[in-house]
């Protein structure tokens, strides 16, 4: 019986399988036809094929080597994979065919997935990643990307090494989300969002109300997880000082709904109010996320109103550090 880790919030659970048995699960495809049945797809733009699992699409690498294409795509060939997890296959085209090189695999976030070790940290960019080769040369890369886990596979060519980080880099690039053609505003303009800002946005994004989505330096909303072990459940809006400025440049004012007092604060002025009433110099930010909108009052910025078709809430200012052991 295989043991598993799982990945969550950028931190590895180490299991304490053995690269051997971990090589049995991954390498079931290595050498077979490409996912798909092989047929060549030359477009690295291709429109996606359609949603995965929980609305995922199929990821589209930004750019590929020259001289490769997208061989084919398919539910993943992987001994022991879910019936959701997708593969495509790329590598060097010639003669009217297509060598499938490298595998991209993507899985959901909280399936378990087979970890060799905790040693076998690396980069690809600035993005964390687990490598590790196999004795026949087969080369694979591991990462979390919020709403995906991902696994970039060589088989079994040790030359495709540098086009196996191209591709894996490419491919995160290419996940990013940006903002629709109508959306122009600076305020709007998702690149200058780092990668794992831009991620992570989907947690987090707020809107304008034309549902132009806000970068999320200028304002988020967070949910931490029921289960997180230092705050559970607890909401925080942050915005830029002043109201509308990048939290980049500016001192960040961070907002809290904390109805545990998990945060309990002595000096804390102001406490979360659920039935506020909204004073008459407070004004609608314009920014929305599903049915909630922020309003804010100028003349006193120690408390942020969160209103919703239910009315409206008084969160507190928070002015310590979040911290977390």
């Amino acid at each position: 019986m295989l043991e598993f880790a799982v990945l969550r919030w950028r931190r590895w659970v180490v299991s304490t399988v053995g690269v051997g048995v971990v090589v049995v699960a991954l390498l079931a495809s290595c050498g077979r036809a490409p996912p798909g049945g092989g047929d060549a797809d030359r477009s690295a733009t291709a429109r996606p094929t359609g949603p995965l699992f929980d609305g995922v699409e199929e990821l589209t690498p930004v750019s590929l080597p020259p001289g490769w294409a997208r061989c084919g795509a398919g539910r993943a060939a992987l001994e022991g994979a879910e019936s959701d997890w997708w593969s495509q296959t790329f590598g060097p085209t010639g003669d009217g065919g297509c060598l499938p090189w490298i595998t991209v695999t993507q899985m959901p976030p909280d399936d378990e997935v087979s970890d060799p070790s905790a040693d076998l940290d690396g980069k690809i960019g600035n993005w964390d990643v687990l490598q590790w080769t196999t004795d026949d040369g087969a080369r694979f890369l591991f990462t979390w990307a919020f709403q995906q886990n991902l696994l970039f596979q060589s088989c079994c060519d040790p030359g495709a090494d540098e086009e196996l980080e191209e591709i894996a880099e490419q491919s995160l690039l290419g996940l990013r989300e940006r903002a629709p053609a109508n959306c122009t505003g600076p305020e709007s303009d998702l690149s200058q969002e780092s990668l794992i800002a831009n991620l992570g946005g989907h947690d987090t994004r707020m809107f304008d109300a034309n549902d132009c989505p806000i970068r999320v330096d200028i304002v988020k909303l967070e949910t931490l997880p029921s289960d997180h072990h230092c705050w559970p459940g607890l909401q925080l809006i942050t915005i830029g000082t002043p109201f509308g400025s990048s939290t980049k440049r500016t001192a960040p004012r961070t907002y809290i709904r904390d109805p545990d007092q998990l945060l309990y604060e002595p000096t804390l002025t102001n406490r979360l109010d659920v039935d506020a009433d909204l004073p008459a110099t407070a004004a609608d930010t314009g920014y929305r996320r599903a049915d909630r909108a922020l309003w804010l009052d100028t003349a006193d910025d120690s408390v942020l109103y969160v209103v919703d078709s239910d009315g409206a809430e008084a969160w507190p200012r928070y002015n310590q550090p979040l911290e977390c052991a």
